[in-house]
């Protein structure tokens, strides 16, 4: 009865999470009126089934790349066929727009994929990186989990798609998102099977071949998690980090999570970075104009010769208490923390 019920319940959260978009809703009406299937899939699901605010949703479908065009033109959705030679069309028109993708199998040789378009869900499924980024489900919210994404979900683990050492070999980059979604939903005191272990440090030198963007997206969603310090600990010794983020220091950042959650602090990456690297000149990740300005105007307070209570006078509370838990931080003082904490209690 408790596993019906739980079933009951995840379809209905997926089934009002995709009615929230009309138009979404909307298309996936119009491939199963032509007699398609079609699924919501990746994040959107896992998050949805995790309790997280999703912030982006992807279809999934067996109608050839072409039939999705048409029809969506048929229907008047703006379309954008940056991505079609890989069975993937962008829908709708901002602030919300979504991608529908063709099934598809690939092919890695040389790190190049071929791809090639299917109606099997089950082949679409293989090709995928993690168990809990292949869960499936229709407009109504029923699922199709052929790998058991679920049941890691709910346990708390981050499990490749097949063997670890191939998919990681096949696209380097699953090694970062291996880290933000392990820092995102893993549980953190059961450790990293050593066989992983032992792939990701034999490959970790080929984060290189992946762009600063992409790497400083997924740092940056690391550390909006609520703990990151051991994820970027075990980063550090399967000699990734250094990679990403050679200045880091990760001491400090350790002070400051603790800190943060004896304040009940929001973790905030920009001040994370301020703390693992020390300024703006060690930053190497690929940060927009906004973010940079912050990061130098967080810096700029921490380093500042200014005492605390003029800081607390000169700032608004949130960002005041967040320079005092920098600056305490780096300290590396038993005694500062101690005495930090010892305000609120």
């Amino acid at each position: 009865m408790q596993q019906n019920y739980g079933e009951a319940n995840q379809r209905r959260k997926l089934k009002l999470a995709i009615s929230e978009h009309a138009e979404v809703q909307q298309f996936c009406q119009v491939l199963i009126d032509e007699g398609f299937n079609v699924y919501a899939v990746g994040g959107f699901v896992r998050d949805v089934l995790a309790g997280v605010k999703p912030s982006d949703i992807d279809l999934t479908t067996d109608a050839p790349p072409d039939r999705v065009h048409e029809l969506a033109k048929k229907n008047q959705i703006k379309c954008n066929l940056h991505g079609l030679r890989f069975g993937a069309i962008r829908l709708g028109t901002k602030p919300f727009s979504f991608v529908v993708t063709t099934f598809r199998r690939e092919t890695v040789f040389q790190q190049r994929a071929t791809v090639e378009f299917t109606t099997s869900l089950l082949e679409d499924v293989v090709r995928r990186d993690f168990t809990i980024n292949a869960i499936y489900a229709d407009s109504q919210g029923r699922i199709q989990d052929p790998l058991n994404g679920c049941a890691d979900l709910e346990r708390q683990i981050v499990r490749f798609i097949g063997n670890p050492g191939m998919r990681i070999s096949e696209d380097p980059f699953r090694m970062l998102r291996f880290f933000r979604l392990r820092a995102q939903f893993a549980n953190l005191d059961r450790p990293i099977e050593p066989e992983l272990l032992l792939a990701i440090r034999q490959y970790a030198a080929r984060i290189i071949s992946v762009s600063q963007e992409r790497i400083s997206s997924e740092i940056l969603k690391l550390l909006n998690a609520r703990v990151a310090f051991p994820v970027l600990a075990d980063m550090q010794s399967c000699e990734v980090l250094k990679h990403c983020l050679p200045a880091a220091n990760l001491n400090p950042l350790r002070s400051l999570e603790y800190l943060e959650q004896h304040f009940n602090a929001i973790p905030d990456p920009i001040r994370r970075i301020a703390v693992l690297v020390g300024g703006t000149e060690k930053c190497t990740l690929r940060l927009d104009r906004l973010a940079l300005k912050r990061l130098d105007h967080i810096c700029q307070w921490i380093w500042s010769s200014k005492s605390d209570s003029e800081l607390v006078r000169q700032l608004d509370y949130n960002d005041a208490l967040g320079v005092l838990l920098a600056r305490t931080a780096l300290s590396s003082s038993a005694a500062d923390i101690q005495a930090m904490t010892n305000i609120r209690q």
